[in-house]
Formats: structure tokens, sequence, C-alpha cells
């Protein structure tokens, strides 16, 4: 039997990219596979992106006869490349040569693999497919599985597509055992199309070395993932594509959202018990179904001010679910009521004085309006800063400029159709007023910091971190200012009846800051609480500096290894920490291409070792292969404790706060 044209031509480039590396010669492509006998129709017009993975410097896991995972990921990837062809797909190759894609100077993994990615995205492509062959880190491994990963994010499309090119790939390579899992690698997550990477072997199992030599092996794995991509797009993919809201804001709190529906395959049904629709994240309730393909939802309630989402998901009777369809659009009900309010009734005329004046708007339902409606200011006497200001959750501060005689100013604020009035005088108040600028060491104002007079919160700083207070005659009054992330200030203020007393005052970051806008993911590893502890004294003290720490569970039950990811994929996390108490030995793990990892593993040890905590054990830094290493974004540690310690956990978390803020602290340097 012979191949058609495409099949031939690439068959002959595997065998030439292959034969100068250290694959041996091929032996007759497999004679049972006839492309002219299946229906391809599914395929045509497909735009599928292939990754054969590693390249270049990555090369990949090698053999114990010195055969390169990088080039057997190619030769597969050529076979496949060439069969979608002959299938009426549109196939792309990532690469197709024994190169890798970053192309800066010194080799940095990442920019290759997010380079890979974005071929996938340029191409707007309909599928990903990254190929991988595997290894267990021995000479000669005992493993053999077959695995696909799917995208994490995505356990619709592309874990319908994982587990048809499992099946397929098992019956091909006759694989025992083959398993789907979800995946968070870097091309998967960063691919906006479905995606899988697959695993199909191991490249150390002790006969795989001689079998993935041969193009017969290779052409045959490639037939496993052609078969399982043909038959997922065979079942149809549907689609869901929506037509109201038909503008991106509206201005009734309960709109009416509306999708039309296809099974995508002609004669394909859907399936009408999978249709699941979420609003906000949470489920919704109340969709209504035609015989038409049309599915509409109104909320029972109505939904605050501000932008929405919401989300369809449905799968046809064959199986298969629509790619992830999503609506967004912004409820903003017009003003019905607005409060204008001065801080201060009277301030002095002096000309210098800015006197701030409160607004509150709110629609007919008594809610606080969209951020930013904008609120149009008049005055009678004085001049405003800013004619204009904007609302965020419901509320602006304007700034009346004080006349330089006595007098009265009648304020007027419109919002839409809705009109307030206020006045304000100039003259000589009976009250000693404050008022105070906040800002962080480097200048910036200060938003959300505390006044605080005789243990009471008085005033909170604007978003020009000012902040304002006043007492009933003249003195010296203490004041303390608060706020998370830097070290509190104690001041003392002479102030006077029938004047306004300005200050300026700069905060000192805790621990230099370098905790500010990070959020660290803890984790209590395994099933056990033991180490919640631990993780809550560490959570009070990244907050203390001004951070965000969450911990993945408190209660049981634990979540998977994958809800753990997940949760810190959501929360967008710059670290991931977790923590097993009950280990033999201290150790300290990171995925083994982390450089940060590695840094902070060190870093943890030492710490740690300086308190000699373990009696005659140290601690060591060492990559490690658990889930939660391999599959988060972002750098990842996994710290093994011995049951007894002879150190509190609150000096262990201490240990491991101070090492986590030197690694931040150099990569925010660049160093």
């Amino acid at each position: 039997m012979k191949l058609r044209l495409h099949c031939m031509v690439y068959a002959l480039l595997a065998a030439a990219s292959l034969w100068s590396g250290c694959i041996k010669q091929a032996l007759p492509p497999a004679v049972e596979f006839r492309i002219s006998e299946l229906a391809t129709a599914p395929l045509r017009g497909k735009t599928i992106v292939l990754d054969p993975g590693h390249g270049g410097p990555e090369r990949g896991a090698i053999a114990e006869n010195g055969l390169c995972e990088a080039e057997v990921n190619m030769g597969v990837a050529l076979y496949l490349w060439g069969l979608l062809k002959d299938a009426g797909a549109q196939p792309v190759l990532t690469r197709n040569s024994d190169t890798c894609l970053f192309k800066g100077e010194p080799f940095v993994l990442r920019g290759d693999l997010e380079a890979r990615a974005a071929v996938s995205n340029a191409a707007k492509a309909d599928l990903f497919v990254s190929i991988h062959h595997n290894s267990d880190g021995k000479e000669r491994g005992e493993r053999n599985d077959l695995m696909v990963f799917y995208k994490m994010s995505d356990p619709g499309c592309s874990r319908d597509v994982a587990r048809e090119v499992c099946d397929a790939l098992k019956e091909r390579m006759q694989a025992e055992p083959a398993s789907v899992r979800p995946g968070n690698y870097l091309v998967l997550r960063n691919t906006q199309a479905p995606a899988i990477l697959g695993e199909a072997s191991y490249m150390n199992y002790k006969s795989n070395s001689e079998k993935l030599s041969y193009h017969r092996t290779l052409n045959a794995e490639a037939q496993g993932y052609f078969m399982g991509i043909l038959n997922y797009y065979a079942k149809g993919v549907p689609a869901v594509s929506f037509f109201a809201p038909s503008q991106p804001v509206f201005i009734e709190a309960r709109p009416r959202i509306a999708a039309s529906l296809s099974a995508g395959a002609p004669g394909a049904a859907l399936d009408r018990a999978s249709l699941k629709a979420r609003l906000d994240g949470r489920p919704a309730v109340g969709l209504v179904f035609d015989n038409a393909g049309t599915v509409s939802f109104t909320p029972q309630a109505p939904l605050p001010n501000g932008a929405h989402e919401f989300c369809l998901d449905v799968r046809n009777a064959a199986g298969n679910a629509a790619q992830k369809a999503c609506s967004t659009f912004t409820v903003a009900v017009p003003p019905a009521r607005m409060s204008v309010q001065p801080v201060f009734a009277v301030v002095p005329s002096d000309g210098e004085a800015a006197a701030p004046v409160d607004i509150e708007v709110f629609d007919r339902l008594g809610r606080p309006v969209a951020d930013n409606t904008q609120v149009e200011l008049e005055t009678s006497a004085g001049r405003f800063a800013a004619a204009v200001v904007e609302t965020k959750n419901g509320r602006a501060r304007a700034f009346l400029r004080a006349e330089t005689c006595p007098q009265q100013a009648v304020i007027t604020a419109r919002a839409g159709d809705i009109r307030q009035r206020c006045t304000l005088s100039f003259g000589t108040p009976q009250e000693a007023l404050f008022a105070a600028e906040i800002k962080d060491a480097g200048g910036k104002p200060v938003e959300g910091a505390a006044l605080v007079r005789a243990d009471r919160e008085v005033s909170l700083s604007d978003a020009a971190g000012r902040v304002f207070d006043r007492v009933g005659s003249s003195g010296t009054v203490g004041y303390t200012i608060r706020r998370k992330g830097y070290e509190p200030v104690r001041v003392s203020v002479a102030l006077a009846a029938g004047k306004l007393v300005p200050a300026g005052y700069r905060l000192q970051p805790v621990d230099r800051g370098v905790f500010f806008n990070r959020t660290v993911m803890l984790d209590a590893a395994g099933q056990s609480q033991a180490s919640l502890p631990l993780l809550r004294e560490l959570r009070s003290m990244i907050e203390h500096a001004g951070g965000t720490a969450m911990i993945t569970w408190e209660t049981l039950p634990a979540p998977t290894a994958q809800g753990r990811v997940m949760k810190a994929a959501e929360a967008k996390a710059d670290l991931f920490i977790s923590v097993f108490t009950g280990s033999k030995a201290p150790a300290a793990e990171y995925y083994y291409k982390s450089v940060q990892g590695a840094g902070l593993a060190d870093a943890v040890c030492r710490s740690l070792n300086e308190l000699k905590p373990f009696g005659r054990k140290t601690c060591e830094a060492r990559p490690g292969t658990e889930y939660v290493l391999m599959h988060t974004a972002m750098t990842a540690l996994l710290l093994r404790l011995p049951a007894a310690m002879n150190i509190s956990a609150r000096d262990a978390a201490a240990s491991l706060y101070g090492a986590i803020g030197k690694m931040l602290e150099k990569s925010l340097s660049g160093l």
C-alpha cells in the first residue's frame, strides 16, 4: 500500500530529519492504515497546530542507546502533519527542524514555550497538540505509561480531545496503562485553543530505545493521534453564539440574555440535560430552551451596577462539549438619588484651604451607581479643583478652594438627571480643623490609611492620600496613622480653633515592601492539617507586610492536587508554598527546571538549618516530582518537615517568611 503524496513526502522528511541524529534507518510504514477509506470530512479546514516538544539545546529525555526525545517528537509530528494534510486539515508545525523557537542568548526555556503557544494563537488554531515522550529519570526504567494531558482550565473541549486521542493511541500502540490527566503546563495554559499534551511512552523503558528507533513506531503513534483527532471532530463540536445583550451597557437591572446553540454536526442533537449556565461564577437557574435551539435567561433578582459575565456550557448527544462561551456586559442603572455633604461646615476664608465635599450617588433601587459615573459640579463661590469627578463604589470626593473673604458657597452637583445642593461657609470655624496628606516612601499617595485618635478611627485616606479631622477646641492632639504593609506613624499635632492645620506624612513599608502586590498561596500538603498552625502564622506575617496570603484549605475534606493548582491559578498567585509535616527527613523540593524555585528551596533550607530544629538532620534542597510542583504556573516549593521540631510554629514561619522575602527582593532587583 502506498500513502498519498503528502504522507510520503513528510515520511521522507522525517527520515531525513532523524537520519542525522541517533535514530536507525526506517522500516516500511504499517500497511494497514488507509486514509482513503476514512470519512475525513470533519477535519477539512481545521487549523491544527502540532508542537514537537523540545529541540535545539533542549534535547528532552535520552534513551540508553542515546536516542533523543526531541528527534522522536519531530518524527511523530512530521508523520502526523502528512496525515492531517491529506485529510484536508490545515496543520501547522511550531518547528520543522531540530531547533528551538527562542532566538535570544542565552537560551530561556520559558521564552521557548511561550513562543510555541504564540504560534498557535497567531494561527487562530482550532486545536493545539504538543507531542512528547516521558522519562522517570532512571537510566533503565520500568514504567511505560501512556498519558495524555488536557488544558486544566478547559475540562470541556480539551478533555474531550484528550480522551479520544488517548483511546486511539492506546489501540495503535497497544499501551497499558493509559490515562487522561489535567495539565497546567505553560504551552497548554497559554494556548487559547483547546490543547493537549501527549506522553505516548517512556524513553528510558527497557525496550523503547529500540522500538522508537524505527519509523514504523513513529508512524503508528502519528496514526493514533490522527484517529483520535478525527474521532473527536466526527462527533461534532457544539457552538454557542450570543445575540443578546446586543450592547455592552444596560440600564436595566434584569437584562435578558439569549444565545443560539448548534450541535456542531449535520444531524447531530444537543444534550439538553447538559446545559448549564453561570452568572458571575455562580450557577444560574431559570433557563428557557425553545425548539429552535435558542436559550434565554433573565435574572430573578436585580443585578448590581457594574460588570457581569454570563457563561453557557452544553454538550451534544455524542458527548462533545462546546468551547467556553461567555458574554460580558455592564449594568448601569441611571442615578436616582444623591447625597452631597461637606466634610467641614465652615472653612477659613484664607484663599488656601481646600474644603472636601463628599458625594454619594444611588440608583432607583437604592444601590451605588456603576463606577465612573460622572458628577458635574458648580459653585457660587470658591472654585473646584475639578469640575467633574467620577464615582467609585457610588462615592466621589471633590475639593473646593476657599475664597479670601467670608461668604457662603452654594454647591450644585448633577449626575444624569439628578441634582442636589448643599452649602459651605468661608469664614472662621468654631472647631479646630486638621488635614493631612499620607504618602509612601516614594512620594505616592497612600489610599486607605486610617487616621486614629483616642483609639477611634476618624478618617480613611482617599485616592489622593488625604485624611481629615475636626476637634472641638484648641490643644495638642495625638494621632496614629495605620495602613497594612506600613509601619505605624504616631504624631502629636497642635490644633487651634478657627484654623485648618495642614500636615504631610511619609509611611515606611514593612520589610522594604517586598510583599506589596504579591500573592502567596499556602497549602497544607496531602490530607493532614498538621502544618496549618505554621501556615496561619506565615499568612499573618505576609499580610502584615502588605501582601496577600491565601490557604488552599483549612477544613476537611482536602482538595485534590488539581484543585489546589487551579485555586493558585485563579488567584494569580506569585508563589505556591506547600508544607508537609510528618516527613522522616527535612527537605525543600522544587521543579527541576525552575531557577527561582531552586533558589527559594536553598534559601529556605539555609534559614531553617541556622535554627537547628531537626537535631542532627539538616534540610536539603532537591528537585521534586509532586503534581503541584510540576503544574503550578508560579514558582512552587514543597517543604517537608519532621513531625517533631524543637522550634515553635511561629519561629518556623518566621524563618520561612524571611527566606521568601529575600527571594522576592532579588526578583524585584532583577538579580
